[in-house]
């Protein structure tokens, strides 16, 4: 396959958001089916499988591993052991920052947008956005919203948010209420009287409790916090770290409504809404359950169909996160091939996304910014404790392993010394750790355990790989295709045998595409033709919000018209 632009992969990153090569997946078209774990043993190896000089340690084999008392010397713990017994779906669960208008943002300003028709509240209008009257009845909101479509969801209960009776008529204004029902609190006057206040507020919160009726569509025998069995909601005061102006949107004439007295604007974008900072969580989703991706387009397409809804933007800080996990547990060889494939994708990964989105502060690049790339790329002695430390026989048998999996890399010398590190940790905690960003990095790592990761709980890690590039939008196509490339990637790092293994990596470092990954060819193509801002995916306004028109379209697909 050619690659328009082939260059090779630089030893080092320049500097952070530079790329350091790696294949252009975006050029891609046609179509490819999942890659085939069948036919892995008949491929033969296309590199070299002499060792570089990073693949011959200075250790002796009689050396003792002085971390593992109990281990026989000569017999290694393996890094690939059995996973845990039951199913191995392949779990998601996404995260949705937006930002939502609520209100005018006065009593003084008319409704911005008299013809947009989709909800804004005039009961918040005199509230405190950042009180908890305002943020449950936000809240409150998206949760019916879902409920109403069939989507599984429940309202859970804020500790930090407070109590708050800012309306003396709401004294009893709880978690579960909003300014937004009709007499919210009616039955609850009545309740009251009749059962007693305690017994009655005690039998509604039993009621709202996330324990109770999980989603239908939740992995069966996956053990996860309560929270994540339904859809939930919840703030996210992190998108308005930065904040845009006026001087940021497009304003024509006319879009902003003006005072009859003076004949001034009343005010100017984006400060004319009272604006709620929405993060929308699914449940624990199974990839492979045909149910997950319609359920995705009935949840995007409810919020979007009733609520204003900001478009992306890049002065306004707000992702889609994607949350990738094994049911069955991750094996700490499956994390390093897993590691090894995004040092050599993460920047062509990049370019499916706006172009702001890798210099954001909540998704800096992994290649740069993770304690091992700081320790090797930039030669930086602070991180020197996340170096790998394996001694003796276990050394041994990695540098073995590494030289089964990873082609000769030549010249690439900062190249071999980063996956020299990274193929000897010793554990899931080790690697974690070199993995572990410095700042908010674009993956994270939620991920703890020995040779087999531990088991998710309440409160244990998620056990999930956290996927941050994508920026915050509800185009549930956008975010499916998306999420099927991170699903191949994972899944060939899981499946794949090492000679398969091994080949894929060599045409990574060509500047080819695998055709073992199994990415849909389809979808390459959808993304290569949204590629209009240099190389980079952009949206029809390449960016720009026209005030006149700022919010997503209703639906579940395109949140922009089509251009003119």
């Amino acid at each position: 396959m050619y690659f328009p632009g082939k260059a090779q992969i630089r030893d080092s990153p320049p500097g952070p958001g530079d790329e350091m090569g790696g294949v252009e997946l975006s050029t891609m078209a046609g179509h490819s089916g999942p890659s085939n774990p069948a036919q892995t043993n008949k491929t033969t190896s296309k590199s070299s499988s002499n060792s570089s000089s990073y693949y011959s340690s200075s250790s002796s084999a009689d050396e003792m591993d002085e971390d593992d008392d109990n281990q026989v010397e000569g017999e290694p713990e393996p890094d690939d052991p059995p996973v845990r017994d039951g199913g191995n779906a392949t779990t998601l669960g996404f995260e949705f920052e937006l930002l939502v208008a609520a209100s005018r943002f006065n009593e003084s300003v008319p409704e911005p947008h008299p013809g947009d028709g989709r909800w804004i509240s005039e009961n918040l209008v005199n509230e405190d956005k950042d009180g908890p009257v305002f943020k449950y009845t936000c809240r409150n909101k998206i949760i019916d919203l879902l409920l109403a479509r069939g989507v599984s969801a429940h309202k859970t209960e804020e500790l930090l948010w407070g109590v708050q009776a800012v309306d003396p008529t709401q004294p009893d204004f709880l978690w579960w209420d909003s300014l937004e029902y009709e007499n919210p609190n009616q039955n609850d006057e009545v309740l009251t009287n009749w059962m007693g206040n305690w017994q009655w507020k005690n039998q509604k919160e039993m009621h709202y409790a996330p324990e109770d009726d999980p989603d239908p569509s939740l992995v069966p025998g996956l053990d996860v916090d309560s929270r994540y069995t339904r859809w939930s909601c919840t703030d996210d005061i992190s998108i308005e770290t930065s904040w845009p102006t006026a001087s940021n949107y497009i304003v024509p004439p006319g879009s902003v409504p003006i005072d009859p007295y003076s004949q001034k604007p009343v005010g100017s974008p984006p400060d004319l809404y009272k604006w709620f900072g929405a993060e929308v969580v699914s449940s624990v989703l199974d990839y492979d359950n045909p149910q997950t991706y319609p359920t995705l387009k009935t949840a995007c397409g409810a919020i979007r169909d009733a609520m204003r809804i900001h478009k992306p933007m890049a002065f306004i800080e707000s992702g889609v996160h994607v949350h990738v996990g094994q049911q069955a547990g991750w094996t700490l060889l499956h994390l390093k091939k897993f590691a090894t494939l995004w040092q050599l994708v993460e920047p062509s990964l990049f370019k499916l996304h706006r172009k702001d989105r890798k210099e954001s502060h909540w998704c800096e690049a992994m290649v740069w910014n993770s304690h091992l790339a700081r320790l090797v790329y930039r030669r930086d002695d602070r991180y020197t404790a996340y170096g790998a430390t394996v001694t003796g026989p276990k050394r041994t048998l990695y540098e073995t392993q590494m030289r089964q999996y990873i082609p000769e890399l030549g010249r690439r010398r900062r190249l071999q010394e980063y996956f020299y590190h990274l193929w000897l940790y010793d554990t899931i905690n080790e690697l974690n750790s070199a993995m572990y960003p410095v700042g908010s990095g674009c993956v994270r790592w939620i991920i703890s355990g020995n040779k087999l990761s531990d088991e998710p709980g309440a409160f244990r890690k998620l056990q999930t790989l956290e996927f941050r590039l994508m920026q915050g939008t509800l185009d549930a196509d956008h975010i499916w295709k998306w999420t099927s490339i991170l699903e191949r990637l994972v899944v060939f790092a899981r499946d794949s045998t090492a000679d398969v293994y091994r080949n894929a990596v060599a045409e990574l470092l060509e500047q080819e595409l695998p055709d073992a990954l199994g990415l849909n060819k389809d979808d390459m193509a959808w993304f290569k033709s949204r590629a209009t801002d240099g190389d980079h995916f952009a949206y029809p306004e390449n960016g720009e919000i026209n005030w006149s028109d700022p919010f997503m379209i209703p639906g579940h697909g395109d949140t922009h018209n089509p251009p003119n």
